[in-house]
């Protein structure tokens, strides 16, 4: 457990460090991530040469000043990217995000003790093997989040700490220890301090968790989200929104885990009156909040579908022509969840309705069915042969050809679409 078979490049950047007077580690994430199974994303590496040394010593290669300041280079070798950062001390966090000043060290030690979590603050060197001075490895065995030194010092540092304490229990599948959660929860207000764009990627690397410890976690963390969004405390009165909390998370946990962040975005936000809003002031990107938008605008369509095969197909063409392939997917995943924890009279019809659904948009796909009026076998010339204005007339009747069409696929062949045009022609 104690051998990490590094990168080629990662070997090569050691040995001139090492050249150089220092010994290099590759340290962080990196390590952790080797620990736990997986192949690391990316491979930051800590020495005790300054900067200026550092940059001395890759002059052959691109070097840029990702963070100069705080004594990080980047190397770029055979088009990857290494950061190489010098072991430091941090001053004083005044903002509650980055530090006020840092000062360099030789010591390795001091380094890693100023690090996040345990699992974090681990190194590794070929020449001395794994540095592992605050129990990450055991951690990582036991599967718990623990703060190196002081939670509080470390979330007063940083107050995105508590988000990243929180999804790093939630991706993992690990548990949080005990005076860390404390601090959590006694900090939290210091998340007003965040950014919502950093806030915001947290959320969305929580919403894609596979573990299913993320209901649990994430039912106890509310008053976290309390602190970054007005959406728990505000529109609704306590006592319905603890009843509203708890069907929330009886339904993220009826979504299956490959549940895309689109639907749990979409049932965190469901009982809100100003989700857009919210979503907007989250900083999440626009596409995915039209894409929660969507599904939240048809929650409760399912209500008023029949099992009957003609009308079910025609509602599910409407849906991928307004909402799109995979969104329809998605509503259907969302109303299975809905169905699952509202327990309505007509429980096993609904669920039938949103499984047939959803095998009916996958229908569609494969036979390439229309569903828009782009895929229409007619176009606006031809309409204008038939004597049509070439102004909004052409649009609605094309949108009333591909009604008929949502209706039936077959019909979407020229010949039969002219025939109809006509027809509407002469009825005017």
């Amino acid at each position: 457990m104690g051998i990490i078979n590094l990168p080629d490049n990662v070997e090569l950047i050691l040995e001139r460090l090492k050249k150089y007077g220092s010994i290099g580690y590759v340290v962080g994430g990196c390590v952790r991530d080797t620990f736990l199974g997986k192949t690391p994303d990316d491979w930051d590496i800590t020495t005790g040469l300054l900067p200026d040394v550092v940059k001395k010593v890759f002059q052959d290669y691109r070097v840029i000043d990702t963070g100069i300041k705080h004594g990080t280079v980047t190397v770029v070798i055979d088009d990857e990217s290494y950061e190489i950062t010098t072991f430091r001390i941090d001053g004083t966090y005044s903002d509650g995000r980055h530090p006020d000043d840092v000062n360099f060290t030789s010591k390795l030690e001091e380094d890693l003790k100023r690090r996040d979590f345990t699992i974090n603050a681990m190194a590794y060197s070929p020449d001395v093997g794994i540095v592992d001075l605050f129990g990450g490895l055991n951690d990582i065995e036991k599967g718990i989040i623990r703060c190196v030194g002081s939670p509080s010092e470390r979330f007063e540092e940083d107050a995105l700490r508590i988000m990243r304490a929180l999804r790093f229990a939630i991706t993992l599948g690990f548990r949080i220890e005990s005076r860390t959660w404390y601090q959590m929860h006694e900090k939290r207000e210091s998340l007003s301090k965040v950014s919502k764009e950093r806030i915001c990627s947290e959320l969305n690397k929580m919403m894609r968790t596979q573990f299913p410890n993320f209901f649990d976690l994430l039912y106890k963390s509310l008053d976290l989200f309390n602190c970054i969004s007005p959406y728990f405390t505000n529109d609704i009165d306590n006592a319905q929104q603890l009843k509203e909390q708890n069907v929330l998370i009886e339904s993220l946990m009826a979504t299956n885990n490959d549940a895309n962040a689109v639907v749990r975005f979409a049932l965190l936000f469901q009982f809100i009156n100003n989700p857009r809003e919210v979503l907007a002031n989250l900083r999440l990107d626009n596409k995915t909040i039209k894409s929660v938008m969507d599904l939240l605008n048809h929650l409760d369509d399912y209500k008023h579908i029949d099992l009957g095969d003609v009308e079910r197909k025609y509602e599910t063409r409407k849906l991928i022509n307004e909402i799109g392939f995979e969104n329809t997917k998605n509503l259907c995943d969302l109303w299975q969840a809905k169905i699952e924890t509202n327990s309505p009279i007509n429980k096993f019809k609904y669920l039938k309705i949103a499984t047939l659904m959803k095998e009916d948009a996958e229908t569609v796909k494969r036979f390439g069915e229309c569903c828009d009026l782009g895929a229409l076998d007619i176009t606006g010339d031809d309409l204008i042969a038939i004597g049509y204005e070439p102004n909004k007339e052409i649009g609605d009747v094309l949108k009333v050809l591909l009604n008929e069409v949502l209706h039936d696929p077959y019909k979407n062949k020229n010949k039969w679409l002219i025939t109809w045009a006509k027809e509407l022609k002469e009825k005017q």
